[in-house]
């Protein structure tokens, strides 16, 4: 979204606007992050609607508080990551290499017990990965809201959105220092 704009031209005006550069960013991310995650409502429609199948969530409640937790650990993953492709101008490389090992490091294509020892901790360090445990974990499990909230899984996942987020705030301030040094935020 970040490279887009760039791209585009319309990078800099954005950052110039009297609002809040981060603000805009956050409404961009929030928005897609949200668009993205109705892809889960869509097929599930189809599903119930067209193919006449049923889905049955074991527990409503929960399912829709783990959407929400996913929602914003997703974004402030996303929101990292932006300002990361921000930064670095030949980043755009990196944008479309990285959705597949996501995908395994975290578990969503195959276990990680399946994958080499020395790629373990980069999958800790991924929100996914403790998205797909604790969505597993609600489906195995008749599990209460209560038991999310005191499981581990949760609260590893509550660390890292948190760390995302900070990581974001100071690579926010570099980036506001940058364009005033240079006066443009077309070329770094």
């Amino acid at each position: 979204m970040i490279w887009r704009e760039r791209r585009m031209g319309t990078l800099g005006s954005n950052f110039a606007t009297p609002a809040d550069f981060r603000l805009i960013y956050l409404g961009k991310v929030f928005s897609n992050t949200f668009l993205a995650m109705s892809s889960f409502v869509i097929t599930f429609l189809f599903i119930r609607v067209i193919l006449g199948l049923n889905i049955i969530f074991p527990r409503l409640d929960v399912t829709i508080f783990l959407l929400i937790v996913i929602l914003f650990s997703f974004i402030s993953l996303s929101i990292t990551l932006g300002f990361l492709f921000l930064i670095y101008r030949n980043a755009i490389i990196w944008i479309n290499v990285l959705e597949y090992p996501i995908y395994v490091l975290s578990g969503i294509a195959i276990d990680i017990k399946y994958l080499p020892s020395y790629l373990h901790p980069f999958s800790f360090i991924l929100p996914t990965r403790w998205i797909v445990r604790l969505l597993k974990y609600s489906f195995e499990q008749q599990i209460t809201l209560l038991d999310i909230v005191k499981s581990f899984d949760f609260w590893i996942l509550v660390f890292l959105t948190i760390i995302y987020t900070c990581v974001f705030l100071l690579l926010n301030k570099y980036v506001t220092y940058k364009v005033m040094k240079k006066g443009n935020l077309e070329v770094y």
